[in-house]
């Protein structure tokens, strides 16, 4: 509980130290209840949720999970921003996708006295 604390602590002192740097016509209210949505919903619920449930989940499937952060950022940023994406980074993505998914085949047919 105290990272949810630390979280929205950070987010509001961070708010003030940016007071003076940023034009008062991008600051309205919008801005403001969206900043807090991220704060509260995307980074302060997300940690405690990962906190108290990821004890229930073997370490292989949770690095599995993890990496596909960047793939679901990827294909979100491709569907509601149209980023175009260039081959080099599209095989990048994939070849990193493929190693995490022949890690974790590899791991589960794999003795626990041979795994590193």
């Amino acid at each position: 509980m105290f990272s949810f604390y630390q979280i929205i602590g950070s987010g509001i002192f961070a708010s003030f130290l940016l007071l003076p740097t940023i034009p008062h016509s991008i600051f309205n209210m919008t801005t403001i209840v969206a900043l807090g949505f991220c704060r509260i919903c995307a980074t302060a619920l997300v940690l405690i949720l990962q906190a108290r449930y990821q004890q229930y989940v073997p370490a292989t499937q949770v690095m599995f999970i993890y990496s596909l952060e960047a793939l679901f950022a990827a294909l979100f940023s491709f569907i509601l921003l149209h980023e175009h994406f260039s081959l080099q980074s599209l095989c990048g993505g994939l070849l990193m996708l493929a190693s995490i998914v022949l890690n974790e085949l590899y791991a589960q047919n794999t003795p626990l006295l041979l795994r590193g």
